[in-house]
């Protein structure tokens, strides 16, 4: 199920990818659903979702979760979240340096670089796998969790530093991230 996972992602992210280079009409709506979603009297909160779920601070949360893991003695734990955010972050960036989305034209200039895939969803959603994955059960840890991810997806583009296409991406490499790291931490652990 997981290589089916990480097949199925690859094409989904090459098909996204398609999209935004060859379809007018999908760079059409996708402009088009950015601007409809726009709450400026709110952008105060959306700032202070965005500044939680910084990329900067998630990846010092999962450096200190591996810490943590190390401190029990689980090496594959440490290995397989420090493995996740980093193939997570390194695909996130390879793609903003090949496909060169420009940002939304009423963006923030604090938002640099490009805009396909948005970073912040990016790790936020990388976070969110693995928080949920490390707590076995569903509850209303979940259920906030899941919430805050979500917030944080409508942040960015409320605050016109992605378009929802961006969004898309984001999650689908982190899906993508999340199992290629599930998948290459069982090959390690046959061979150690």
């Amino acid at each position: 199920m997981i290589f089916q996972n990480i097949i199925i992602s690859t094409m989904l992210i090459i098909m996204l990818i398609t999209l935004l280079n060859l379809s007018d009409r999908f760079n059409y709506w996708d402009h088009k659903i950015e601007t409809l979603i726009d709450f400026p009297h709110t952008n105060v909160i959306w700032k202070i979702i965005a500044f939680i779920y910084d990329p900067k601070i998630i990846i010092v949360a999962v450096v200190l979760l591996a810490t943590m893991a190390l401190q029990d003695n689980d090496w594959k734990l440490a290995t397989w979240l420090l493995m996740n955010i980093g193939l997570s972050d390194g695909i996130g960036y390879g793609l903003k340096k090949v496909v060169h989305r420009p940002r939304p034209e009423d963006h923030s200039q604090l938002d640099g670089g490009y805009s396909f895939p948005s970073g912040h969803i990016l790790s936020s959603t990388t976070f969110t796998l693995l928080l949920l994955h490390l707590h076995d059960s569903f509850s209303i840890y979940s259920i906030v969790l899941i919430a805050g991810w979500v917030l944080l997806i409508v942040s960015r583009v409320t605050l016109s530093a992605h378009y929802p296409s961006d969004a898309i991406g984001a999650i689908l490499v982190s899906f993508l991230s999340y199992n290629l790291s599930l998948y290459i931490i069982d090959i390690i652990s046959i061979y150690l």
